[in-house]
């Protein structure tokens, strides 16, 4: 048996394609007779669309992603207690690949529907001033994967002013993650049609509460 590499994108660049097919096919294959562990459809949906191969099993890979996904979409919490914030970010991290593949083959709708639930989820989620740097981090990568397919969104249907708005909110959630310059130079380097219009966004998910 093949080994899906889903670990590292160098994985993925270095397998042969047909022998990374082969594995993705069996790992569907087996999971559907053992369906226990890792689901395979988001992953396998998106090594595809990323080559542009098998295109028409891509829509029916997504769709079966989405229903696992949202089973295991978590319960409102009874208390804090109860509350169990890593599993609303792997949630969100799912639907959010799931939305990314929708707009890598056109999907389009699909994709708006997504993402539809997935700003609300993060304004659901935002974390309070107290929160320690690694739970900022985790939350910054939702919330950047989040802005990142809005503009991608935008771009694809001709909205240049919200692609512009999307792009700099991406930008700043992704400052979150890998520390770059400070968010001065951010605006020195965007357009100024992206200022203006992005003014009432300069918190990222917040301009979402509008």
């Amino acid at each position: 048996l093949h080994s899906f590499p889903t670990r590292r994108s160098s994985d993925l660049q270095d397998a042969p394609l047909e022998d990374t097919v082969s594995a993705a096919e069996d790992w569907i294959r087996i999971y559907e007779r053992h369906p226990r562990f890792l689901s395979p459809y988001a992953t396998v949906a998106g090594y595809f669309a990323m080559h542009d191969i098998r295109f028409a099993e891509i829509p029916d890979l997504l769709e079966n992603a989405l229903k696992e996904t949202q089973r295991m979409r978590p319960a409102e919490p009874v208390s804090d207690v109860d509350e169990n914030p890593q599993l609303g970010r792997n949630y969100l991290s799912t639907l959010n690949s799931i939305a990314g593949s929708f707009l890598t083959i056109g999907k389009y709708d699909r994709a708006r529907e997504l993402l539809d639930q997935i700003g609300p989820e993060l304004v659901k989620q935002r974390l309070p001033e107290s929160a320690d740097e690694s739970e900022r981090r985790r939350y910054a990568m939702s919330e950047y994967a989040y802005w990142n397919n809005m503009s991608k969104l935008a771009h694809a249907e001709g909205n240049k002013l919200d692609y512009l708005t999307y792009e700099r909110n991406a930008i700043l959630s992704h400052s979150t993650i890998d520390s770059p310059p400070p968010d001065q130079q951010y605006r020195d380097q965007m357009p100024p049609e992206c200022l203006e219009r992005g003014e009432g966004q300069r918190q990222g998910i917040r301009g979402l509460a509008r």
